[in-house]
């Protein structure tokens, strides 16, 4: 399924490309703006194709009305890439094969368990025992394995029925898989030329363990974010991932599932966020700030543009390449 996948070494020799992967799920707002110009500066800057990928998988929140306002808003800002945007919720079959394909390694379980009840399950324990719940880098509750007990037949039953059941990665055994394959533990790391939230620079080591048995297949949807984000990257054969700081611990997931499904890791730059004056990441519902609304009040592109005062992106002009994994 994923032959034409290029190798690690190759990905060193390829042209480079950047991706920008907005979500039409509200309308474009100035911190969509600061990184839609980020990615399309840092292409510029490495003499790079430029694309764009659709991330709609969720079709409770994107519509068309979300992403025909967030193209021409693109367009306005003179954000256009060098092929037509690539949307994912037409590669729903790319991305069943890559969970098939772990799944085939051992390393997914049925879980029936939603975030809510999660969540209620953590506080009633925090409540009896006086303790905090484990969590993620995100803040949600990490997963006990409160369905591990499942009776082999039952898991098999769940996994061949997926409707209203979710498909978690099994952390423990997948860095179990990871050691036998490679002979190590403590090599999962990535080029990092932007900087993180605490800072984080240069060779980066990822914790992937800090995600806990995460949810690769959403009970509502036929894959989740990091699947499908994972599979296009590699796909488009994306040799520069550039995003906000506030996805920088997700790359240590994202990272374990390259490493799983056979792929290789590009460079990461990950770049600080637009704030309000309270210092609060934008949201989409903050309307006031959405780009169709600066638009209707006469803004310029070149106003939006001054307003963001974004860097200078000669440093990136000699961090073409990823380098080859120790993998």
């Amino acid at each position: 399924m994923f032959s034409s996948i290029l190798t690690q070494s190759s990905l060193e020799n390829a042209a480079p490309c950047v991706r920008f992967a907005p979500s039409p799920n509200g309308y474009m707002h100035l911190g969509h703006a600061y990184a839609g110009l980020f990615a399309l500066r840092t292409a510029k800057a490495l003499n790079a194709k430029f694309i764009i990928r659709i991330e709609d998988i969720d079709s409770t929140r994107c519509n068309e009305h979300y992403e025909k306002q967030m193209l021409e808003d693109l367009e306005w800002l003179g954000i256009i890439p060098d092929e037509p945007p690539l949307r994912q919720s037409n590669r729903i079959g790319f991305y069943k094969a890559a969970l098939k394909q772990i799944h085939e390694l051992g390393l997914l379980f049925p879980s029936i368990l939603s975030r809510k009840e999660l969540a209620q399950i953590a506080s009633v324990k925090e409540a009896q025992q006086a303790f905090s719940w484990p969590r993620d880098p995100d803040g949600g509750q990490l997963y006990a394995g409160e369905e591990f007990a499942l009776l082999p037949m039952q898991q098999k039953m769940m996994y061949s029925h997926p409707e209203g059941c979710a498909l978690r990665l099994n952390m423990d055994k997948a860095l179990l898989h990871l050691q036998k394959k490679t002979n190590k533990t403590d090599e999962l790391i990535w080029q990092e030329i932007g900087i993180g939230p605490a800072n984080e620079a240069g060779l980066t080591r990822a914790h992937p363990e800090d995600w806990g048995h995460t949810v690769l297949k959403r009970r509502d949807l036929e894959t989740s974010y990091h699947i499908a984000c994972v599979v296009d990257d590699a796909l488009q054969h994306v040799t520069h991932v550039v995003r906000g700081q506030d996805m920088f611990y997700a790359t240590s997931l994202q990272l374990l599932l390259q490493r799983l499904l056979g792929f290789p890791t590009p460079i990461y730059c990950h770049h600080p966020l637009v704030v309000d004056d309270s210092g609060r990441k934008l949201s989409k519902s903050d309307n006031d700030l959405a780009i169709k609304t600066l638009r209707e009040r006469g803004w310029s592109s070149q106003d939006v543009i001054a307003e963001l005062n974004l860097p200078d992106f000669s440093q990136f002009q000699s961090s073409h390449h990823p380098k080859q994994s120790n993998f």
